[in-house]
């Protein structure tokens, strides 16, 4: 077989066996968002962390990708990753604002990103806070 002939059996082998395993370990959306939460307690962050991500990305902002957002902002940040906790935190009070959530649950995003911005203080640098106080990002 030729080179190019063996690259390509190659390629179509590869894909059909990652569309069997994805196929095979996917998950209802909200599955994603409850196994993450499960993860989270049980202190297992980073598979949380991909759990959350999983739920964001099949969730809609409205039907609980906010609050996927929400937990991966708090996940990152207990894994010391407060840029990153940052960016999530502001996801999930875009996708709040947009479900219109309550003042209660729109507040709590508000404190944890005042607490990601506080380590990022605490650390002597890090990213300026991208929004104002009425929540308009820029």
């Amino acid at each position: 077989m030729s080179h190019a002939l063996n690259s390509i059996y190659l390629w179509f082998s590869n894909e059909a066996c990652l569309r069997r395993t994805s196929a095979s370990s996917i998950m209802p959306p909200d599955a994603y968002l409850t196994s993450g939460m499960k993860l989270q307690e049980d202190g297992k962050l980073e598979q949380a962390a991909h759990h959350f991500r999983a739920a964001m990305r099949s969730l809609p902002s409205k039907e609980g990708g906010w609050l996927a957002a929400f937990n991966l902002g708090r996940v990152l940040n207990d894994l010391g990753r407060p840029e990153e906790a940052q960016q999530a935190l502001e996801r999930a009070l875009t996708g709040a604002r947009q479900a219109k959530r309550s003042e209660g649950e729109i507040g709590s995003i508000w404190y944890n990103l005042g607490v990601v911005l506080e380590d990022v203080k605490g650390e002597g640098g890090g990213p300026e806070p991208t929004f104002s106080m009425n929540g308009d990002f820029s």
